[in-house]
C-alpha cells in the first residue's frame, strides 16, 4: 500500500477488540495509568456520565405501541412521582414494536427509555420541516432545528436499545458511489427533510445506550452546550440532507463526552466544533469507535480531545480524508492539544490535492495542528507512547 494512495496512522486494527469492554459499565479512573507528559489524562477520565451509567434503574412505567410516549414521560416526571430511593433516575420500558413521532418528543430529566433488545423497539420519526437559515440560533444562542427526541435543559435521561428511524415512505438516502450524488442537501427535490433525530443542549449526565439512529433526515446526533453524556455501542447510519452544513455526528460546545464504541457511517462527519468560554468544546473521549467517516474537529473546538483505539477507515466515496479540519482562512483552526493515539486511519486517493500526513510509528502520540495550511499536515508528533500504552487512564 504505498504512500500516495493511502493513510496508514497505525497498524492497530485488532485493538478495538482486544480493549473492548462493556461500555455501560461504570468506568473506573486508575492513578496508576496517569503519565505525566500527559497532564490532560486526568480531564480525559472524567468524560461520560458523572461516577458512569447507573445500573439496577427501578422500572417506573410500561408503555406499548399506541401509547402516548409524551403523556407518560410527563406522567413519571411528574414532582408527585418522586424518584424512587436514592436512585437518579427510572426507566419506561418499552414494547416492542414501532412508536410513531409527529411531534417533538421532549425528554425530562431522571426518565430512561428502555426497548427490547436488539433494536425491536423503534421510535419512527415522521416529523418535516424546511431548512430556516435564519432560525439556525435562536435569540438564546440555541439551536433551533426541528428535532424528533429532544432533551433540553435536563439531566439523568436516556435512551437504551432503541432504534430511531426517520419517515420510512421515503426512498433510502442517496448513498450512490459518486459523492457528488450523496453529499448535497435537499435530495430529489424535497425540501422538508431538516430534522434532527436525537439532540441534547444544555444536558448533564445524560446517556444513549445500544441504540439505533438510522436515515435522519440531517443530523443524526447533535450534542450542544451539554456536559458528562455517554454515548456507547450505538449505531448512527444514512442521512438525506449531507450537504453543505447538514448530516453531521455533531459534538459541539460541549465537554466531557465519553462515545465509547459507537459505529458511524453514511452521513457527512463526525465533529468536534464551536467553543466559547462558557460552553467549551474540550475533554471529550472518543475511543473504541468504528467510523466510515471522517473525523473533524471544525470551527474551532476547544481543543483537548482525544481520539484513541478507533478505526478511521473511509470508503472511496467519501469526500474527505480519516482527520480533517474545515478550511484554512475559511473555518476557525482546531483549539490545541488535540490528541490521536493507537488508531487505524485508512483511505486511498487518486487526486494530488487530497494529501494529509502519514504517520508511520503507532507507538508515538500525534497531535491535530491548530495551525493549519492548505494541503499541509494535519498532524504532527506530539510523544512517545504513554508508559501504560494509554491516553484513557480508565479501566
Amino acid at each position: 500500500m504505498s504512500r500516495a494512495h493511502s493513510f496508514v496512522f497505525f497498524a492497530r486494527l485488532a485493538l478495538i477488540a482486544a480493549a473492548a469492554e462493556t461500555a455501560a459499565a461504570a468506568p473506573k479512573f486508575n492513578p496508576a495509568l496517569l503519565d505525566p507528559r500527559y497532564p490532560d489524562m486526568i480531564e480525559w477520565a472524567k468524560a461520560g456520565v458523572t461516577g458512569g451509567l447507573p445500573a439496577n434503574l427501578p422500572i417506573a412505567a410500561q408503555a406499548k405501541p399506541g401509547d402516548d410516549l409524551q403523556a407518560l414521560i410527563d406522567a413519571t416526571a411528574a414532582p408527585t412521582a418522586l424518584r424512587v430511593h436514592d436512585s437518579p433516575a427510572r426507566v419506561i420500558q418499552l414494547a416492542p414494536g414501532e412508536y410513531p413521532l409527529t411531534t417533538t418528543l421532549l425528554l425530562r430529566s431522571g426518565i430512561v427509555l428502555r426497548g427490547a433488545p436488539d433494536g425491536r423497539t423503534k421510535l419512527h420519526v415522521k416529523l418535516r420541516s424546511p431548512y430556516r437559515p435564519a432560525a439556525e440560533l435562536g435569540p438564546d444562542g440555541f439551536s433551533t432545528w426541528t428535532t424528533g427526541i429532544l432533551g433540553r435543559d435536563v439531566d439523568h435521561a436516556g435512551l437504551e436499545d432503541l432504534t430511531v428511524s426517520y419517515d420510512e415512505s421515503l426512498p433510502p438516502p442517496p448513498t450512490l458511489p459518486r459523492a457528488p450524488a450523496a453529499f448535497i442537501n435537499d435530495p430529489r427535490g424535497a425540501t422538508d427533510l431538516w430534522v434532527v433525530a436525537v439532540r441534547f443542549t444544555l444536558a448533564r449526565d445524560c446517556w444513549l445506550l445500544r441504540c439505533k439512529v438510522l436515515n435522519s433526515g440531517t443530523h443524526p446526533i447533535m450534542v450542544e452546550a451539554s456536559s458528562h453524556l455517554t454515548i456507547a455501542d450505538t449505531e448512527v447510519s444514512g442521512a438525506y440532507n449531507k450537504g453543505e452544513g447538514a448530516g453531521y455526528f455533531n459534538i459541539t460546545r460541549s465537554a466531557y463526552i465519553r462515545l465509547d464504541g459507537i459505529g458511524v457511517r453514511a452521513i457527512r462527519h463526525f465533529a468536534f466544533q464551536n467553543t466559547d468560554d462558557k460552553f467549551p468544546c474540550r475533554y471529550n473521549v472518543l475511543i473504541r469507535a468504528h467510523l466510515e467517516v471522517d473525523v473533524n474537529f471544525c470551527n474551532g473546538d476547544g481543543g483537548h480531545n482525544l481520539v484513541e483505539n478507533c478505526i478511521i477507515a473511509v470508503p472511496a466515496s467519501h469526500w474527505w480524508p480519516p482527520l480533517g479540519a474545515g478550511i484554512p482562512g475559511q473555518n476557525l483552526p482546531p483549539g490545541p492539544g488535540n490528541l490521536i493515539y493507537h488508531c487505524s486511519a485508512t483511505r486511498a486517493f487518486t487526486a494530488a490535492d487530497r494529501n494529509f500526513s502519514i504517520a508511520d510509528d503507532p507507538e508515538r502520540v500525534y497531535a491535530v495542528r491548530d495551525r493549519l495550511e492548505k494541503g499541509g499536515p494535519i498532524v504532527r508528533p506530539a510523544g512517545d507512547s504513554p508508559h501504560a500504552n494509554t491516553l484513557y487512564p480508565v479501566r
